[in-house]
């Protein structure tokens, strides 16, 4: 019992690195995509704003679904870095047992 459990720690060494490393990706990359989405939400949702005055109400549903969706975006985003910190977190926690 106590070979497996061993054998289950060094196979939980490559896991955690892909973990940390998946995690500092996706962080980098969601710091980068707010310099980029920020204005980008901000210019959306002037035209959202412009075609409610000009009554053309199939691009303001065009244009909330484009917000709806980088919004959606930024919670699965928060969501699954969330995720891997916490099993990042449960394996460090197995190999240090």
């Amino acid at each position: 019992m106590k070979a497996l459990f061993t054998v289950m720690k060094i196979l939980c060494l490559p896991v955690i690195l892909i973990f940390k490393l998946a995690g500092i990706l996706l962080y980098s990359i969601s710091m980068l995509s707010t310099k980029i989405t920020g204005p980008l939400l901000t210019f959306l949702g002037a035209c959202c704003i412009y075609c409610i005055v000009i009554r053309s109400w199939r691009d303001v549903l065009i244009l909330a679904a484009c917000i709806a969706g980088l919004y959606i975006f930024y919670l699965l985003d928060g969501a699954l870095l969330g995720f891997l910190k916490t099993a990042e977190g449960n394996l460090s926690s197995f190999l240090h047992a």
